[in-house]
């Protein structure tokens, strides 16, 4: 639901323009500060396969290649620093097949309308982060009302704050 909020997100940001994912990575994200956990198996395919579904027009892979050195050393990336197919170089190519079969359903679609617009407020971010009104986080208390409406099944666009309403019949805010 993370990525799904963010997909919705982009989408509106430019109507007219479509969104690019510019970074995911091919296995899991990292840093010398600590280490997050390997994507299930399948995962990158759904990522790729949603973004599009949603309206992107380009999904990029980070790290393309793993550095043999720096900060983000232990991110995932789909080869190796001596150039070997790591952990998620298999799901990567399964996902440019399966983006091939479906190519011609993706250029000959968009995503239809959304009826409801959820409000996310970089503003009232900054707000939670200055006044953290008892722990509460701003963007994880969108996330937790987003997946609340997402398990619905009604289609949404999550739109800034001073986007226009015409087209949307009910608003969440």
């Amino acid at each position: 639901h993370q990525m799904l909020m963010n997909y919705d997100l982009w989408r509106t940001i430019k109507k007219d323009t479509p969104f690019w994912v510019m970074e995911t990575g091919a296995s899991h994200s990292g840093c010398l500060l600590g280490y997050s956990r390997v994507h299930r198996q399948g995962f990158i395919i759904a990522e790729a396969v949603a973004a599009y579904a949603m309206g992107a027009t380009g999904f990029s892979y980070w790290l393309f290649r793993q550095p043999r050195s720096g900060a983000e050393l232990p991110h995932g990336a789909l080869l190796s620093s001596y150039g070997r197919p790591t952990i998620g170089f298999a799901d990567a190519a399964e996902t440019g097949r399966l983006l091939k079969r479906i190519e011609p359903v993706l250029q000959g679609s968009t995503p239809i309308p959304a009826e409801l617009a959820i409000t996310y407020s970089d503003k009232a971010r900054a707000y939670f982060m200055t006044e953290p009104l008892e722990g509460i986080e701003y963007r994880w208390k969108m996330l937790d009302f987003y997946k609340n409406i997402l398990d619905t099944g009604i289609h949404r666009d999550v739109i800034h704050e001073g986007c226009g309403l015409e087209n949307y019949k009910i608003l969440f805010t």
